[in-house]
């Protein structure tokens, strides 16, 4: 089980808030009976919705709260208009188990 830093928690209040400003935010909850389950963080950018980040209650583990969460910000990326979704870089199983496809990455270092 992970938790976030002091330093990663305010990375991760100025990135929203910058995508809210910008009005790019996606934020979306789970509840279960009350408690909250899972949360996933998107933005949307040009047509394509992208997964920035997501993590759920390991209470909830049974009840695929952090793949239906997910699944519910695909759904409504579709209803907005989103052409495609992006699960960003990164091999876990649950991107495969849900259609996702691996798009390899390159970088380049440029010297000048």
């Amino acid at each position: 089980m992970a938790f976030m830093d002091q330093t990663m928690e305010a990375y991760f209040r100025d990135l929203i808030q910058v995508l809210a400003r910008q009005e790019l935010l996606r934020l979306y909850t789970m509840k279960v009976s009350g408690q909250d389950a899972a949360a996933v963080l998107c933005f949307d950018y040009q047509g394509v919705r992208y997964l920035y980040n997501s993590g759920y209650d390991e209470r909830y583990k049974a009840l695929s709260v952090g793949v239906l969460c997910k699944i519910f910000s695909i759904r409504e990326g579709i209803e907005m208009g989103c052409r495609h979704y992006d699960f960003l870089k990164g091999a876990e199983i649950y991107k495969r188990r849900i259609g996702g496809k691996e798009v390899g990455l390159f970088s380049c270092l440029l010297e000048f």
